[in-house]
């Protein structure tokens, strides 16, 4: 069975664990992944973590399979009208369980039902990074569209 629901205090180390694993994948898929924008002072947002990702104004959700954290995808506030979804990621072992796609669909719903939550969403993107590209299909499922290495799709309540 899988869930998805807002980061926990108690999955704050494992979470911050997977968290160092994805980043370390998405390196080792290609060297340019340091370079893409999202990845800027990720040393930083690790030592906040979960910092900008908490409610109200962010969001941190967890996928579980069978009780263990198998993804998760984040949303951080830019500013009154624009949010940026971060982190996707969703660990080997899960993948093929439409568990990235079940992320971001969670994460358009809570964005919906939050007056304090952005309603346009971002995801920055390096057009030459294989690790984000490979997400690609869980935000083009969602509606949203790639304009010059964002992914962006607006939320507003009546969509």
């Amino acid at each position: 069975m899988i869930t998805v629901s807002q980061l926990r205090p108690d999955q704050e180390a494992l979470i911050r664990e997977i968290l160092r694993e994805y980043i370390d994948w998405a390196f080792a898929q290609m060297r340019e992944s340091a370079d893409a924008p999202t990845f800027k002072n990720v040393d930083q947002e690790m030592e906040a973590f979960p910092g900008p990702f908490t409610p109200p104004t962010g969001r941190f959700l967890v996928a579980e399979m069978d009780g263990n954290p198998i993804g998760f995808v984040a949303l951080q506030r830019v500013d009154d009208r624009v949010g940026e979804v971060k982190r996707l990621y969703v660990k080997p072992e899960g993948r093929g369980h439409r568990i990235g796609s079940l992320l971001v669909e969670k994460l358009i719903e809570e964005a919906k039902r939050k007056s304090s939550i952005p309603t346009r969403t971002l995801e920055r993107t390096n057009g030459k990074n294989v690790a984000i590209g490979r997400v690609d299909d869980s935000y083009a499922k969602a509606r949203f569209q790639l304009l010059d290495r964002i992914q962006s799709r607006s939320l507003s309540p009546e969509e």
